[in-house]
Formats: C-alpha cells, structure tokens, sequence
C-alpha cells in the first residue's frame, strides 16, 4: 500500500513538474503613447495566438492586420477587440488623409498577448 501511495505521488509531482508552463501567461507587448503623422503608419509584427488591442486616438484612425481582415476597423478614435490569429500578421494602425496637409495623431497603444 506504502508503495502505492508513493508511486501515485510520483506521478502526480512528474505531471505537475510536465505541466508547468502549459499556458502561457498573458504578456504586454506594448502600452505607450505613440504619435503617427498624417498619412504616416505604425506597424506590428505579431505571432499566432490571442491578443487584445486597445487604442485611443484623438484624430480618426484605420486598424488593420494583413491575415484577417475582419478585425479591421476604419476612421474609429477608440478601437478594443480581442484578435484571434492563427497565422503571423502584421498590425498596422494608419493616419489616414486626403490632401497630406492633416495633423498627427496622438494614440494611446496597448497590446496585450494571451489576455485573461
């Protein structure tokens, strides 16, 4: 029985030990203040897996990651989603403008990766 009870234990410690770091725990890429120029861009490379993306600007602002296209949001000043990527992609957050003569954004940026 004593044996048993040991071997049981050792299992458990080995599959606790295996176990550790299975999830990943959520990390911030980036929560600063960046400012885009008119008709300038930031851009983001991002791996396969789950982020959040919060950003507020004070000029209108155009959201987009080039492998999925349904997270895209255009002209938005407040832009928070969780994205969903099984492929790498990049996020770029534009400044958009008609004539160039436009002012620069101001834009809050958070990106948080495997969010609670």
């Amino acid at each position: 029985m004593l044996k048993l009870s040991l071997v049981v234990i050792g299992l458990f410690m080995v599959f606790a030990v295996l176990c550790t770091g299975c999830t990943e725990q959520p990390a911030t890429l980036m929560d600063s203040q960046i400012v885009i120029e008119d008709k300038g861009e930031y851009t983001m490379d991002l791996d396969p897996g789950k982020y959040r993306v919060t950003l507020q600007s004070d000029e209108p602002i155009d959201v987009s990651f080039s492998t999925v296209s349904s997270y895209d949001k255009s002209e938005v000043t407040q832009y928070d989603t969780v994205v969903t990527l099984s492929n790498p992609a990049v996020l770029k957050v534009k400044n958009p403008s008609l004539f160039g003569m436009g002012p620069n954004a101001n834009v809050m940026m958070r990106v948080i990766k495997n969010p609670v």
